[in-house]
């Protein structure tokens, strides 16, 4: 088999740490005192030694490794950033729209569902803050005109209804036998 294999483990370790151009007196201290690198590295290195693996390909294997984790941290890292500049970006809107006399107004549950639809339109990055509070005021304009017309509207049925009450109080008073509600079944032959 190979040679590698009659290499001690620590002779194997060091190696290691050597071709990943990291100082072996610096890696050991980080690694008394429970570092992350050097106890993933120690870990992988061990494993691999267990394995059977040569160095030259335990070389690879690890640098592999730290590629990917290097690789993962970043894209965690960008969207750590990603998320951030949306939060500061609703928060920025959110400001914008506490300003506004018509907003402030509104209830928490009103707010929190529009926080909601800012969040979303957020997230699909296709508008800019300017655009996401004139569209967020629109809405709310939108919502308030209709709350308007459905309470005239409500109103009207209900003065309506009174109306009608009235006139079936009245109407009984002079023609008891006579109903306005119910249609006469009699015929006027």
């Amino acid at each position: 088999m190979n040679t590698d294999f009659n290499i001690s483990k620590s002779k194997y370790v060091t190696s290691i740490i050597k071709s990943l151009k990291i100082d072996v007196k610096i890696f050991a201290e980080n690694l008394a005192k429970g570092e992350n690198y050097e106890v993933t590295i120690h870990q992988w290195s061990t494993n691999l030694f267990n394995e059977g693996k040569s160095i030259d390909k335990a070389i690879a294997i690890i640098r592999e490794r730290i590629n990917k984790v290097i690789q993962n941290n970043f894209i965690n890292d960008k969207r750590i950033i990603e998320d951030q500049i949306e939060f500061k970006k609703l928060e920025r809107i959110i400001t914008e729209l506490e300003s506004k006399e018509i907003y402030s107004n509104l209830g928490d549950e009103e707010k929190r569902h529009l926080k909601g639809k800012i969040k979303s339109f957020i997230e699909t990055r296709l508008y800019d803050h300017r655009a996401i509070v004139n569209f967020v005021l629109k809405i709310i304009e939108h919502n308030k005109k209709n709350e308007r017309t459905n309470q005239m509207t409500n109103s009207k049925n209900r003065s309506r209804f009174d109306n009608s009450r009235i006139l079936i109080g009245v109407e009984s008073c002079f023609y008891p036998h006579v109903s306005l509600l119910k249609p006469t079944t009699q015929s006027s032959y």
